[in-house]
């Protein structure tokens, strides 16, 4: 195939090391001829296809893959003609929070924390939230958590990391605006035994343009913030 249609091509990594392509109205191909598995071929390097749409009436078809590395990127952009959309930081600036729902705890009493993210930047962003919920916990946080006020050992995550995606949705922070979010600790660890614990959260965050073109991932990170967790003696 020499016909590659209209090309786009956008990084998928923050440091700009890979890439997908896409592939809009290649072809046309017979439809007799559509092999069950396809490569692309391009400035003399080979792409393994990993989308490919049904072909159209006119045996076009939309095709999409991966490239990985800077050299390779710029030898198809060349090739395809296509401008590549490279990740650059969004401007975000947070103040991120997490709070105990209690000043303590009882041995084996649930525990929620409140997650406030404040922008206090000079930007509208834009984020995904959801989509890692379908399960025993939301995977969109991640927790580590040490004994003795953080000089401790680690505590083992006994939870169940099991996910099946979920619903998701955009959250828009103006300049000032906070988001609040609350999740169930005890869903990582269950703390038996009396003691301070240093908590390190995190909350992960795909970032979208805000203006509504929001089908594409500009920016990969974390909101972070620790807190700490006491547990008494049961009595």
């Amino acid at each position: 195939m020499t016909k590659f249609g209209v090309a786009t091509i956008h990084s998928t990594a923050n440091d700009n090391s890979r890439f997908h392509v896409d592939l809009t109205g290649a072809g046309p191909f017979p439809q007799a001829q559509l092999p069950g598995s396809t490569a692309l071929m391009i400035a003399g390097r080979c792409f393994i296809i990993y989308s490919r749409s049904d072909p159209g009436q006119d045996g076009k078809l939309n095709l999409g893959s991966v490239i990985h590395g800077v050299e390779a990127m710029r030898a198809a952009a060349k090739a395809l003609k296509a401008e590549p959309q490279l990740r650059k930081h969004p401007g975000h600036k947070f103040a991120v929070t997490f709070e105990p729902d209690k000043a303590s705890y009882r041995p084996g009493e649930p525990i929620t924390l409140t997650m406030k993210i404040k922008n206090v930047g000079d930007q509208t962003v834009c984020f995904h939230d959801g989509g890692r919920q379908r399960g025993p916990r939301d995977n969109q946080f991640g927790f580590t958590a040490f004994r003795s006020g953080g000089f401790g050992k680690a505590v083992p995550d006994t939870g169940d990391p099991t996910n099946f995606g979920g619903r998701g949705s955009y959250g828009v922070l103006k300049p000032g605006d906070v988001f609040s979010k609350t999740v169930r600790l005890d869903s990582w660890f269950k703390f038996k035994d009396a003691d301070t614990y240093q908590v390190t959260a995190s909350y992960r965050l795909a970032f979208h343009e805000p203006d509504g073109k929001r089908y594409r991932v500009i920016w990969d990170d974390f909101a972070t913030a620790e807190c700490r967790v006491r547990v008494d003696a049961a009595k």
